[in-house]
C-alpha cells in the first residue's frame, strides 16, 4: 500500500470518527465542579483521555498531509525544471 492510499484511509477514519464524536464537556463540568472529589477526577481523565489520543492522531495526520504536499510541490518544480533543461 502507497502512503497516498494509507494517508487517504487514515482520513476517511478521521472523518468517520468526527461524525461520531461524543463530546465530553459533561464530564469536565462535573470534574471542574467538584476539583476535590478524586474519584471524579480520575473518572474526567479516564473519560477525556480517548478524546485527547483521537486529537493527536488529527495532528498526526495533518502532518503527513503537509508533508505529502510539500513532496508533491517539489516534485512539480522539479518536472518543470528538467522540462526546461
Amino acid at each position: 500500500m502507497d502512503r497516498i492510499e494509507a494517508i487517504n484511509i487514515r482520513a476517511n477514519a478521521a472523518l468517520v470518527s468526527i461524525r461520531d464524536y461524543i463530546g465530553c464537556a459533561s464530564i469536565i463540568r462535573s470534574a471542574l465542579g467538584d476539583s476535590k472529589n478524586n474519584e471524579l477526577q480520575v473518572s474526567c481523565f479516564e473519560g477525556v483521555s480517548p478524546n485527547i489520543k483521537e486529537i493527536s492522531g488529527f495532528y498526526n495526520l495533518s502532518v503527513d498531509i503537509g508533508n505529502l504536499k510539500l513532496e508533491f510541490i517539489c516534485l512539480a518544480f522539479s518536472i518543470i525544471f528538467v522540462s526546461r533543461s
